[in-house]
């Protein structure tokens, strides 16, 4: 009786001290493309909500469902058939975003089963496609080591991946065999990590590679500034049942310098190809945000891109009613790897501002095409709310 009184007075705690989980945003999209008779006005909303339990013994299980509203329908969501329109791939739905069990039980050890987010350092191979309203998770084990100090390790076997598109896309989900690895070293000058991603996708057999790569990025003091950078190499080539044999390589750097609110970046990005047959792929990435505002280059063509990007941006804190206030604007010239022929080029801007829990943001994209694609225009207008 005892131990039943023990274990209820256990489990009342851990409801009780529940985290609620919810996050809102209402957004407003408008895209132009000339290649498109109509031009899209995508009106959403979406809500996520759930709950994380207190812990028992060292234990926690979470839960959060999302719900997608397509107020109004004048834009391609990918699963309503307006192809007239430009594609905004915010699809309506009501679905299971999250599912969990997560332990610490071992020591220095994190092990969560079930659905979940994973995000691995700056989201350019692995990550949720936060921008999307409809966030990618993962059907999975993952596990976080801390054992040795100074390196994390991060692995996980993957068995779905739920994409963006929602459950009635034939897009999404994917059923696979998907390994990830990830061990990251922190340095006195910053942080060393190597990964490998085994992608073995049933649903997309021509996104089935093998990357094994190296990241280092840090930053340090100047003057009354920091100079932040990173540098990045992955090779490439098809795993599993990919019928195409390729190989090819990733290169980025980039190199940001701040003081007193003011931030400047230039960096230079490759995705390479081999000789136009197949270029270097990063299916699973948040992509929205290293190629452009505009969204022409989710999916890397097949005689890959270099992507040159310059930024200078702006913040400051307790700017009127708000807490913080951003902007920025940045310029992308595009060409392909394999040949060199100039895709095209693009202008970007983003301001945000952040009132307590709420987050307000205008984001502008324009596209201007060359040999590739289309020219593209996007404006969007969000208001994000987070507990």
């Amino acid at each position: 009786m005892a131990a039943q009184t023990a274990y209820a007075g256990v489990l009342e705690d851990a409801i009780s001290n529940a985290k609620p989980l919810l996050n809102a945003r209402l957004r407003l999209e408008l895209a132009s493309q000339d290649a498109r008779p109509r031009d899209a006005e995508s009106l959403t909303l979406r809500v996520r909500g759930g709950f994380e339990t207190g812990p028992i013994e060292k234990t926690v299980v979470g839960i959060e469902f999302e719900w997608l509203e397509n107020i109004t329908d004048n834009f391609n969501s990918t699963t309503n058939g307006r192809t007239d329109f430009p594609v905004v791939a915010d699809p309506q739905d009501v679905e299971l975003n999250r599912l969990y069990i997560s332990t610490k039980a071992i020591d220095k050890t994190t092990v969560t089963l079930g659905r979940q987010r994973i995000v691995y350092d700056d989201a350019r191979f692995v990550g949720d496609v936060i921008w999307r309203q409809n966030q990618q998770t993962y059907d999975a084990i993952s596990v976080t080591n801390t054992s040795i100090p100074n390196l994390t390790v991060n692995a996980a076997y993957v068995i779905q991946v739920n994409r963006i598109f929602g459950p009635d896309s034939p897009q999404s989900p994917w059923d696979s065999s998907n390994v990830f690895l990830n061990a990251g070293y922190q340095t006195p000058i910053g942080k060393l990590t190597g990964f490998a991603y085994l992608l073995d996708i049933d649903d997309a057999i021509g996104l089935s590679t093998k990357t094994f790569g190296v990241r280092f990025a840090g930053s340090q003091p100047v003057g009354g500034g920091k100079v932040s950078y990173v540098a990045s190499y992955a090779r490439q080539s098809d795993y599993a049942d990919n019928p195409i044999d390729f190989s090819t390589d990733y290169f980025f750097g980039e190199l940001t310098g701040a003081y007193k609110g003011f931030v400047a970046t230039v960096a230079y990005e490759v995705l390479g190809s081999d000789e136009g047959i197949k270029g270097f792929s990063t299916p699973l990435a948040t992509a929205h945000k290293f190629q452009g505002f505009a969204d022409l280059f989710l999916a890397t063509p097949d005689a890959g891109i270099k992507n040159f990007y310059a930024k200078v941006g702006y913040g400051r804190n307790d700017v009127g009613p708000f807490d913080r206030v951003f902007g920025a604007v940045w310029y992308h010239t595009f060409e392909a790897d394999f040949g060199g022929a100039d895709y095209g080029d693009e202008i970007d801007f983003v301001i945000t501002a952040k009132w307590k829990r709420f987050l307000f943001g205008v984001k502008y994209g324009e596209y201007n095409m060359d040999t590739f694609a289309t020219d593209t225009r996007r404006v969007i207008f969000d208001v994000n709310f987070a507990y």
